[in-house]
Formats: structure tokens, sequence, C-alpha cells
């Protein structure tokens, strides 16, 4: 059963800190980033992530943020001076959040909560 959106935010609040690393496609997530990716289904967006990190190995630092609008989706990743390095335009998602915010540091994906 697919869980509502507050449910998500709710759940995503809790998590501070990380207890557990989880390999992904050369990448470690957090329990937080785990979380987010299963419930709301959105290994697509990881899989963006990682599809940028060759162009952006030397960015120790990137923010990365989903913007959704009805049914499709701005990704962005900034670096830590809000000086925006990729762009790609989701056509189709069925994200359930209007935007998330994840920080990928030193081959860390985290949510802002967890850093």
């Amino acid at each position: 059963m697919k869980k509502t959106k507050e449910e998500i935010l709710t759940e995503l609040g809790m998590f501070i800190g990380t207890q557990n690393y989880y390999t992904y496609k050369g990448l470690k997530l957090t329990d937080g980033v785990k979380y987010l990716a299963d419930s709301c289904e959105a290994y697509w967006l990881l899989d963006i992530i990682c599809s940028y990190q060759p162009n952006l190995k030397n960015e120790w630092m990137q923010v990365w943020i989903l913007d959704v609008e009805q049914d499709s989706g701005l990704v962005t990743c900034e670096n830590g001076n809000k000086h925006a390095l990729v762009q790609q335009f989701v056509e189709f998602t069925d994200f359930p959040l209007p935007t998330i915010k994840l920080f990928l540091i030193d081959g860390v994906i985290l949510l802002p909560s967890e850093y």
C-alpha cells in the first residue's frame, strides 16, 4: 500500500543522522535516502544522480533538487553555493512530493536532516 504525502513527509522528518549505509551504483545511501527511494519508488532519481557523477567528480558537495509540477519534474544539481551545474527535465513522474532536496557529499547521498 502506497503511503500518503503526509505520511512520507512525517517519516522523512524522523531521519537525523544514519545507522546504516547502502551501496547503490558506486555511491552510498543513508537510511533516509533508502527510505525515500523505497517509499516513493524513486530509484530513478538516484539513477539520475549516479549518471552525472563522471562529469561532476570534482564537485565534493552537490545539492540535488527535484521539483515536481503536475506529472513532470525538473532535477537540478547545484554546488554548495547555489550555482547550477546540471538540469534534467523529467517528462513524467508520479513522485508524491512537490519537491525534495538531497545532498551528495564525498560519495554519500543523504537527506539535509542527516547532514
